[in-house]
Order: C-alpha cells, then sequence, then structure tokens
C-alpha cells in the first residue's frame, strides 16, 4: 500500500531539483509540484573536500548525424571505435573541483587539455581547433566547458554521471552530455541551437586528494533490500525532457545517412528520446534499488539481493491525440538498461554514486545516454511485471561456446548492420506522423518509465509530457525536428493515455485499470455522438502484462516468449447497427494489422496469428460506430497465449440498446 509523504522539501533541496530542471530544458514549475514529497536533509559540511583531476583520457561520441541537419560535418583527428567514440589523451595538467561525499559541488582553477581537436566545415567555411581544454564552466549545477585557445565554447559537458573511486586514484565519467555551446551555434548559424545534446562524453582521469580525508566513513556502504525490515522499494520519475537526436529520409539506408528534408517532401524517420530525472522515495521504509550494470565483474555476475546483475529498464513511447478525438501510438523504444547510480540529493549525504540507489537519492538518464546502443536491446528479452532481464539468448549473450545458444555470462555485443546505426532500438518516428500540417489540431505526449523489480507504485514510476514538434530549416532541404514542451504543459506522473482520458472520467468517457499477477493493463473509452449514431473510440494499453514461457532460473533464465494480447472484444446488442470496424497499431505494415468482426454479438478485433500481438508498453486503439448509446458495461481482453485466466473483464462503456428498442417493441 502506498504510504503518505512527509510534507514540503527544503527550499534549498526545491532550489536544487529546479536547477536540474533547468539543465534538463524543463519549466522550473515541472519539479516543484513534485518538491513537496520529496524531503531530504542538508549536506553535511564534514564530508566537503578539495580534489584535483588530471591526466587520463576522454572519449567523445560526436553526434555526426545530428550536426549535419545543421549543415556542419565534424573531422575528428582519427576513426572511432566500435561504439562510435574518439579518444582524446589528455595532457598531465589538472583540473581542481570541490566534492561533499562523493557529490561535485563545482569546479575551480586548471584545467583537462587534450593533445589533438577537430576540424568544422559549413557552406564552404572552416574552423580548426587544435586543442581544446575542460575548464569550469557554470557553477549550479556543475557543468565543464569545452574551449579552445581562443576561449571559445564549442561545447558545454552538463549531466554528469560520475564516481570518484578514491582506491583506485581516479574520477571516472561514464557519460556525459555534449551539449552545443555559444560557438558552435554561431558557427551553425543559429543560436537557438545552444543547448542541444550533440554527443556524450566519457571521462578517465587520475584523482587527487587536496584535502584531510573526513573522519565519518561512508555510511551507504550497507544497502537495506526490499522486504528486509518492512523495507518497500518505491523508485519516483521527477522529471523529463525531449529532443530529436537524428533524422534520415525513408530510403536512405546507408550511413552516412542523408538528412531530412522537412515537412510535405520525403516521409522521413526521427530518432526521439527523452532525458528522464528519478528519484528513490525519502521514507523511513523505503528500501535502498540494486543498479548493478549487465555481466558486471565476473561471471556469473552475482549480487544481492536476487543473485544477479539486477538493473532499472527504460522505455519510451510517443502518442498522437488527433482533432478526430482518437489517441495512437506513433513511436516505441526499445528497452535501455541502466548501469550506474550517480546518487545525488540523497537523504544521506555520505551516500555516493555506484550501483545501489540509495534513500532519497537522484539519478538521471539523458539523451546522450539513452543513445548508447550498447546498452539497448529488445523489450521481449523482458518479464516487465517482475522486472526481470533473461539474459540467456538475450542481444548481449546470444552465441555460447562452438556457437550454439548463449548463455554463457560472455558479452557478446556486436554493433547492428548499417541501415539499423543509430536507429536500431530507438523510438523512430515518421514526419508524417510529426507534420502539424498533415494533423492539425493534434497534441503530441512523450511517455517514458522506468521497470523497477519489486516497486510498490507502477504509476509513479512513470510519466509523460506534452510536446510540440516544429520543424527548424537550416539550410535548403535541411533542418531540425525541436520537441519543445507545450507552455504549460507541465511533466504528469501516469501514463500520457490519462491525457485523453482521465483515470476519474464519468459521463461518456471511462477509464479502468486491470491489475493480475502476468501485469497490468488499462482500458479507456470515448463514446463521441455522429450524427444519429455513436462512434466508440477505445485505447487499450498495455502496461507490464506478459504471459511468459522461460527456461531455467536467474541469473541463467532464458525467456522462450513472452507476449501481451491478442484479442479485443466489445458486446453489443441485437439491432445495434455496427459499422466503421477499425483498428490502429503502432506499425506501417498492412500485413499485421488487427481484424474486425462482428460475431455473438461483440465486436471482436484480432490480432494476426503470429505476429503484433499487443505486448507490454504498447497501445493499440480500436473504433466502431453503433446505433447504441453507451451504458456500463465490460470489454474483455485475450491473452495471446493460452493460460489462466483466458480472458481479462474490464468495466467500460459499452454499447446499450438500440433506439428501435428502447420501449420494448420489436
Amino acid at each position: 500500500m502506498r504510504r503518505p509523504g512527509r510534507g514540503v522539501a527544503p527550499a534549498s533541496i526545491v532550489r536544487r531539483l529546479v536547477l536540474a530542471a533547468c539543465a534538463l530544458g524543463l519549466a522550473p514549475h515541472a519539479v516543484q509540484a513534485a518538491a513537496p514529497a520529496l524531503a531530504a536533509t542538508a549536506p553535511a559540511a564534514a564530508g566537503m573536500r578539495d580534489w584535483a583531476a588530471q591526466g587520463g583520457e576522454l572519449r567523445i561520441r560526436f553526434n555526426h548525424d545530428l550536426l549535419r541537419q545543421f549543415g556542419v560535418e565534424l573531422a575528428p583527428p582519427q576513426d572511432a571505435d566500435v561504439h562510435g567514440a574518439v579518444r582524446y589523451p589528455l595532457r598531465d595538467d589538472a583540473l581542481a573541483f570541490r566534492a561533499d561525499w562523493g557529490t561535485i559541488r563545482g569546479f575551480g582553477a586548471g584545467a583537462l587539455t587534450t593533445r589533438a581537436g577537430f576540424t568544422l566545415r559549413r557552406a564552404g567555411r572552416v574552423a580548426r581547433v587544435d586543442w581544446f581544454a575542460l575548464e569550469a564552466g557554470a557553477a549550479d549545477p556543475p557543468t565543464l566547458a569545452l574551449r579552445d585557445a581562443l576561449g571559445r565554447t564549442w561545447f558545454v559537458a552538463e549531466r554528469m554521471m560520475y564516481r570518484l573511486d578514491e582506491s583506485g586514484g581516479r574520477l571516472r565519467m561514464p557519460t556525459v552530455d555534449l551539449r552545443i555551446g555559444p560557438a558552435l551555434a554561431a558557427f551553425a548559424g543559429d543560436p537557438e541551437l545552444a543547448g542541444l545534446v550533440a554527443g556524450d562524453l566519457v571521462l578517465d582521469a587520475g584523482l587527487q586528494a587536496r584535502s584531510p580525508v573526513p573522519a565519518v566513513p561512508k555510511s551507504c556502504a550497507a544497502p537495506v533490500w526490499h522486504g528486509s525490515g518492512g523495507r518497500q522499494t518505491d523508485v519516483r520519475l521527477i522529471a523529463m525532457s525531449v529532443q530529436q537526436l537524428r533524422c534520415r529520409r525513408s530510403t536512405d539506408r546507408a550511413p552516412p545517412f542523408d538528412v531530412c528534408d522537412g515537412p510535405g517532401g520525403d516521409d522521413g524517420e526521427v530518432v526521439i528520446a527523452p532525458s528522464a530525472l528519478l528519484r528513490n522515495s525519502d521514507e523511513d521504509w523505503t528500501a535502498d534499488v540494486p543498479w548493478y550494470e549487465k555481466f558486471l565483474g565476473a561471471f556469473p555476475h552475482r549480487y544481492p539481493p536476487y543473485d544477479n546483475d539486477q538493473h532499472p529498464i527504460l522505455v519510451w513511447n510517443l502518442y498522437r491525440l488527433g482533432a478526430d478525438g482518437r489517441i495512437v501510438q506513433v513511436g516505441r523504444s526499445g528497452a535501455k538498461h541502466a548501469w550506474f547510480s550517480t546518487n545525488f540529493l540523497c537523504t544521506d549525504p555520505t551516500c555516493s554514486g555506484g550501483h545501489v540507489l540509495g534513500r532519497g537519492c537522484a539519478d538521471e538518464y539523458t539523451a546522450s545516454s539513452n543513445d548508447l546502443e550498447y546498452y539497448l536491446a529488445p523489450r521481449s528479452e523482458i518479464i516487465p511485471a517482475r522486472g526481470i532481464w533473461a539474459r540467456c539468448g538475450s542481444t548481449w549473450d546470444d552465441v555460447g561456446a562452438g556457437g550454439g545458444p548463449g548463455c554463457d555470462g560472455v558479452q557478446d555485443y556486436a554493433p547492428p548492420p548499417p541501415p539499423e546505426q543509430g536507429y536500431y532500438q530507438r523510438l523512430v518516428a515518421r514526419e508524417a506522423d510529426l507534420e502539424p500540417a498533415s494533423n492539425p489540431g493534434a497534441r503530441w505526449f512523450l511517455e517514458a518509465w522506468y521497470v523497477v523489480r519489486d516497486d510498490i507504485d507502477l504509476f509513479n514510476t512513470m510519466g509523460f509530457v506534452e510536446i510540440a514538434p516544429n520543424w527548424i530549416a537550416t539550410a535548403p532541404g535541411s533542418g531540425y525536428w525541436r520537441m519543445d514542451a507545450v507552455p504549460g504543459g507541465a511533466f504528469r506522473n501516469g501514463p500520457a493515455l490519462d491525457a485523453w482520458v482521465a483515470p476519474d472520467a464519468t459521463g461518456t468517457a471511462r477509464s479502468a485499470t486491470v491489475a493480475t499477477a502476468e501485469g497490468t493493463l488499462r482500458v479507456a473509452v470515448r463514446a463521441t455522438p455522429v450524427g444519429a449514431r455513436w462512434r466508440y473510440d477505445y485505447a487499450v494499453l498495455n502496461l507490464d502484462f506478459a504471459r511468459a514461457v522461460t527456461e531455467g532460473a536467474e541469473p541463467d533464465l532464458r525467456v522462450l516468449d513472452a507476449r501481451g494480447i491478442g484479442a479485443f472484444s466489445v458486446p453489443v446488442p441485437a439491432g445495434g447497427g455496427v459499422s466503421a470496424l477499425q483498428a490502429f497499431d503502432l506499425d506501417r505494415d498492412p500485413g499485421n494489422d488487427w481484424s474486425g468482426a462482428t460475431a455473438g454479438g461483440r465486436v471482436v478485433f484480432t490480432a494476426p496469428a503470429v505476429a503484433n500481438s499487443l505486448d507490454w508498453g504498447t497501445l493499440h486503439a480500436f473504433s466502431f460506430e453503433s446505433s447504441a448509446a453507451p451504458v456500463a458495461g465490460t470489454v474483455d481482453l485475450a491473452p495471446a497465449r493460452s493460460g489462466n485466466p483466458a480472458a481479462l473483464a474490464v468495466p467500460s462503456l459499452v454499447p446499450g440498446v438500440p433506439p428501435l428498442f428502447a420501449d420494448g417493441f420489436e
């Protein structure tokens, strides 16, 4: 059962959450609205220490596809590695910073200087950066500025995921957003480009302590897990923003891809990702949460409390609410596997980053980290209601010794073939589904949520924002899609379906949830008068329902099959005059569309025999017309795989007695 919060957070915590939101590009009130339930204590001054990062190496993964949309070509000093990253050895200079129990509070004097740079070209102009330095940028929240010898800021590194490895003497940042700086925005001819994520940065530098070691030891080294002493897991999504990362023409299948040409031209493919900020709850019953990277350490990768490499998984979806009153899903990501928690704003200020999310601690997976190909995989490898990833036979463990079935605990990552590079397991939407002119009166919603094992509240791990897709031309035949939040459209917890029909709706709209041991689904309906008839629009959202067939046990678990819903049916009265049956799925493949028919006193929509079941994290929409007005009733959902129960009944609105029979005469 959900327990009440503790009241209003201290002003300092609200301010820090607002600053985090601003760095995400969010309206401050989006976080202020969430802050009252997020209490925390002030940092302990005893933990403040002076440090310096010295030497080491940078690796930068430039988003060349996005830069080309601005007409910019960036040439690094050497080819990228298998992960798309360019290596920049650092000189033996140092950058000072202050940290409070492992949380970086600000950067000071000095710099980390590279031994090489890059060359930029646009419209016949050339800018050469022979070397650059990472220097202190904004102070709160801390950022780093990537500046050249003339002091020009080409990029800004912010939203840092990091860890101070005191025993190993290293400062490690496994991913940092690399955002466009004012110099690059000016070179591209559009100051509005400043702040857009254009890659990510990885830092591995030496670590030097410049102040004494505090006498108080860190206290978060002994986690208290879910189920221990009444502790419960309750991770909450508290803010998010959205960005387009790349866009190619629909017929282009060989990199470097030709950039989109905008509305009215080729129906290009647009990759969209969120930055998602979460925080563990802050109650005396709150459990710590395992955050172990897949294949962490030595085989068999067993860590408490589940004896495996347990970690949350992030997914995101895009929906369009049309002026015709229907909601349809127009984009769906794969599963982004989490691997590290930075742990800031913690209740316990001595708790630092690592593979456990502490009580009251926040963490963020940014747009750039959500674009890392080697952490993205199909959702079908997950049993979502239980928060379990099946390693054996997965994307990363699919080849065993001698080429047999994979289950040896060895990571088999291989980059996808060229047509999928930068598009594999991303949320890919078509331009025609985003163009305001092609969809007059439409609204768009980006939804994201974290799949967290044993979490007690599915609906506060997810949330959504309303966005306004807007094509910005940068040159004839090229440009990019801005995904700005709609003014006044604050972040909300829950599924985006709530923006179409609220959970407490009455009258001619209803929304109801059915929860089972195999997962949760929500069915919403709107009944709209069309002349003398009624149009019934249903949306079935499979949140995390999967009827799974598995083999083995954790950590050597294999999912043989996991499918969602295979049929949806609505009772209709005799003489109801049903017509205009329509089904709307996610893809554009007419070969796997659901079929609709009237039989046995029901309108029945059925998935194809072998494909396109309504699997978890997906919404399908169904529509028909009837001469009968809506009344309270139940609709049925049938799982795609046989089992118990064979069908799920959900309260909803259904056609009642048609007018011809309303007075009892035939």
